[in-house]
């Protein structure tokens, strides 16, 4: 068995715009957030059949706490809305982020309070947050505005390689992990996706790493399906099993696409020195852990 590691970090910001009569009378900028412990677990926990986004609705109250990552609600929830449009982009060199941008808009009077909490998540009602921030300052609304809310949440890819070694039987192998076709990676916001859950494994001899922005060169000899084990709370990681059949021959690289419908998660390179020296009448065992954390 050959254990490996993938890694992603997340952020996020808000904006909050205010129209009276049409015209924007109030923009706040960009603001950070914290993406809560539940968002980062809800990762995790989704069923791999289902396709919970984590941003679905928009929610708006009138606490003061400062965010804790442990919150799992805001502090006085008095509205909440359903997303509007989604946008995803790719912002290209130099940091190559996946941007999911979702808009949520707010009826014309809807909001009749002061508001100084947000948050975003993947249910209706109170709880069930992703992330948190206060709104500095408060902002009041009245019967003539209109509250619209963006929110971006971003996929950071690591750009480094990652190398080490592992050994079996007597011989000690030097393997090498990098990003592939990372200009192409325009993630959504579905938990299912993102955690990386059902993907697929190839492997390959006279494997060629490539770019970061490009794909790997080599020789297909098979594809593995993920079986997943079930997520641990507070983890922040899943791990799938993939298995290469006995009559399998000597390989020296893998490619691992994330990826759902139209949309790009992400893909990893890995390469290994010496080829993998496997009989035939040995099992190859790979074991992925897709990691994910704030930034």
């Amino acid at each position: 068995m050959i254990n490996l590691n993938l890694n992603t970090e997340l952020s996020g910001d808000y904006r909050l715009i205010i129209k009276r009569h049409g015209v924007v009378r109030h923009d706040t900028g960009w603001f950070d957030n914290l993406i809560l412990d539940s968002g980062l677990n809800r990762i995790g926990t989704t069923n791999p059949s289902e396709a919970i986004n984590l941003t679905t609705f928009c929610k708006v109250g009138t606490g003061t706490l400062p965010p804790v990552a442990t919150q799992t609600a805001l502090e006085n929830q008095i509205d909440t809305k359903r997303f509007t449009t989604v946008t995803r982009t790719n912002l290209g060199a130099p940091s190559y982020i996946g941007r999911c941008e979702v808009r949520y808009t707010f009826n014309l009077g809807e909001i009749l309070d002061t508001i100084s909490e947000i948050g975003v998540g993947w249910l209706d009602g109170t709880g069930h947050l992703f992330s948190r921030a206060l709104i500095d300052p408060p902002l009041t609304l009245g019967a003539l505005d209109q509250l619209i809310v963006l929110y971006r949440l971003n996929f950071v890819p690591s750009q480094e390689d990652v190398n080490g070694s592992f050994t079996l039987g007597s011989t000690t192998y030097n393997y090498t992990i990098r990003r592939a076709e990372i200009d192409q990676y325009s993630p959504g916001d579905s938990s299912t996706d993102l955690s990386g859950r059902g993907s697929n494994l190839q492997i390959f001899n006279n494997f060629v790493l490539a770019p970061i922005t490009g794909t790997p060169t080599g020789t297909l000899l098979a594809t593995s399906v993920a079986t997943s084990e079930s997520y641990i709370t507070d983890s922040y990681y899943t791990q799938s099993r993939y298995n290469f059949g006995v009559a399998l021959t000597n390989s020296n690289g893998l490619l691992y696409r994330v990826t759902s419908g139209n949309f790009n998660y992400g893909a990893f390179q890995i390469s290994f020195s010496p080829n993998l020296n496997k009989t035939s009448n040995q099992l190859l065992i790979f074991t992925l852990r897709n990691r994910w954390a704030r930034e």
